[in-house]
């Protein structure tokens, strides 16, 4: 299933974000979902492939069901898919798209790594 998320705000001085999440197919806009507080601290912020990774591990796949793939994508749910460097300030205001599916049920996850010189 496609997910799409919006962060609303940051809050650099307590490192959250304001975030609201929805399905890619939804017929509602993610404008009408209700959105709640997630602290960064507890996210993986080494690239924004991570980052929206560990945020929908923690908060975004228990706020999404299940529906129709076939139902039309809103003007204002199209998304955009993020790469490379992460600035959480960038994202404010965008719709991102997030797979669920790249969720691992045994919950392993990438550890940040450095160049290891042998």
């Amino acid at each position: 299933m496609r997910t799409i998320f919006k962060i609303g705000e940051y809050n650099e001085g307590t490192n959250c974000i304001s975030v609201k999440f929805c399905r890619l197919h939804s017929t509602k806009s993610i404008d009408d979902y209700s959105g709640i507080l997630v602290s960064c601290s507890d996210l993986n912020t080494s690239t924004c492939e991570s980052f929206v990774k560990s945020l929908m591990e923690k908060s975004g796949s228990r706020r999404i069901t299940r529906g129709e793939e076939g139902e039309p994508i809103l003007d204002s749910n199209k998304a955009e898919i993020i790469t490379g460097k992460l600035n959480i300030n960038d994202l404010v205001g965008k719709v991102i798209e997030a797979n669920v599916d790249v969720i691992d049920p045994r919950n392993r996850f990438m550890l940040p790594m450095r160049e290891v010189t042998l």
